[in-house]
């Protein structure tokens, strides 16, 4: 009887806390705002054909009632370095932050 209550009891802790725990949410997406990041490539004079890849993540929060996107992280990896170009946007487009890490830099912009 004793085990049983317990095990109800972490159960249901479990989940109320799954319900009200805020997680960020990271689906990869196409990046709504393409225009906002060409004009990071241009600014910086980054060559299209230097890239390998690029990612979109959404970023956001979310509960049991809602979801909610507060921007998108962009990373850029290329073909002559290790590491990437990260681009964070606000969930309006607007760029917020660019930095690198890992091996790749980038003149005029921050490596961490």
């Amino acid at each position: 009887m004793k085990y049983f209550t317990f095990t109800a009891f972490a159960l249901s802790t479990t989940l109320t806390l799954s319900n009200t725990i805020v997680s960020p949410t990271h689906a990869a997406a196409p990046n709504p705002y393409p225009d906002q990041m060409q004009e990071v490539l241009i600014k910086y004079n980054i060559d299209q054909n230097t890239i390998k890849s690029q990612t979109t993540l959404e970023r956001g929060i979310s509960n049991s009632r809602r979801q909610r996107i507060q921007g998108y992280d962009t990373f850029i990896r290329f073909h002559d370095c290790k590491g990437y170009l990260k681009i964070v946007q606000h969930r309006f487009g607007h760029v917020k932050q660019v930095f690198t890490r890992g091996e790749c830099t980038i003149p005029g912009i921050e490596s961490f």
